[in-house]
């Protein structure tokens, strides 16, 4: 597999209803991207059936992980990010029942056109198992 230019992240818990919609969104505002890019879902141990969902909706570019337990959404993030291949990392954070779809559009455009943070090179950060 090629590396991909861009890794978006997004830890997930208890959203069966959503995280398709927002899948959807990101490929449409990312169709044209160049270099690529992958979507890596975190499911932090959802309770109801956000991973059956996660794995109907397999694509290509989607990762999936996994928390056996609920740890939050930043153990999740960083689960997200030491999982992400991209030169690039961005993170959405999936509340997406909260919003209405036209909102997260738009957001999602904001984004990608005018990033908040730009950090600088990606290394690889140590992690304590436990």
């Amino acid at each position: 597999r090629h590396q991909p230019a861009l890794s978006v992240v997004i830890p997930v818990h208890n959203e069966q209803d959503n995280i398709v919609p927002l899948l959807d969104e990101v490929d449409a505002a990312l169709r044209t991207f160049d270099g690529g890019y992958e979507v890596v879902v975190v499911d932090d141990a959802s309770t109801d059936r956000t991973g059956a969902v996660l794995e109907a909706a397999r694509r290509p570019g989607l990762v999936l992980v996994r928390h056996k337990r609920n740890g939050g959404q930043s153990a999740a993030l960083f689960t997200g990010v030491r999982v992400a291949r991209g030169a690039w990392v961005a993170t959405n954070r999936a509340i997406v029942s909260v919003y209405s779809a036209s909102r997260r559009s738009r957001a999602m455009s904001a984004a990608i056109s005018r990033p908040l943070m730009i950090g600088g090179p990606r290394a690889r950060l140590p992690c304590r198992r436990g």
